[in-house]
């Protein structure tokens, strides 16, 4: 019995993680963040449609892998908890011919050449342009950590935005962790990715979260259009 149980593991263990096909599951919850990383890498795109990891992981172990991935995810409908944190650097390997991962540090020491080190805000432009190809996502739990200008005018003008293109969004916990002069750049951003949820979107918001707003001053128009958006999610 022992014997024939061990079989039964091999054998399912070969079939969801076929080589050469990747993780054959279509709901994934990573509990660490390099687990996180080769679920990014591994996962047969077109399968997913829930991605949970088990906590808000630093983003510098598997940002480059979302930001690789991300745009053929296109049937995920839940994502989250995801951190990304602009503030520091994060490693991508130049071999592979595309951002393709955080690098071990001892991989580093042996191939130097091949592995650069970049800001983390680089990628937002690419996990802006895979948020556009998520029309099915529907719950989203988000954090976004700015802490300097250029980073914070990036999510608020391609990030946030991009965001909005997930027509199919009825679950967003949203939270802006940011130093306070980034604060009005960033809900700025927010007004954007309402703004265009309310117009390209079909009216499925049903909750939204929005962390770290009680400390942001913004200008009226941002708050006008911030209304404006939510009335018509409301009466969509």
């Amino acid at each position: 019995e022992i014997h024939r149980l061990a079989c039964g593991c091999r054998d399912l263990r070969s079939l969801l993680a076929a080589p050469g096909v990747g993780f054959l599951c279509p709901r994934l919850r990573p509990r660490t963040p390099f687990a996180l990383a080769a679920a990014l890498t591994g996962c047969v795109a077109t399968q997913l449609r829930s991605f949970r990891p088990a906590e808000d992981f630093d983003s510098l172990s598997f940002l480059p892998e979302l930001a690789a991935r991300l745009g053929n995810l296109t049937r995920l409908e839940e994502l989250g908890p995801i951190l990304i944190d602009t503030s520091s650097d994060v490693v991508i390997d130049t071999g592979a011919g595309a951002l393709s991962g955080s690098a071990l540090p001892g991989a580093i020491t042996q191939e130097a050449s091949r592995f650069q080190g970049v800001p983390a805000r680089t990628l937002l432009p690419a996990l802006a342009e895979g948020f556009a190809h998520c029309r099915l996502l529907a719950e989203l739990d988000l954090t976004v950590h700015c802490s300097d200008a250029p980073s914070a005018q990036l999510a608020a003008e391609v990030l946030l935005p991009a965001i909005g293109s997930c027509r199919s969004l009825r679950s967003l916990s949203l939270d802006l962790d940011a130093t306070l002069p980034m604060g009005p750049l960033l809900v700025t951003g927010v007004a954007r990715l309402l703004s265009r949820l309310a117009t390209s979107g079909e009216g499925r918001l049903r909750r939204l979260s929005l962390g770290y707003f009680w400390w942001s001053e913004v200008s009226e128009e941002t708050l006008s259009s911030i209304r404006d958006a939510l009335a018509a999610l409301a009466n969509a």
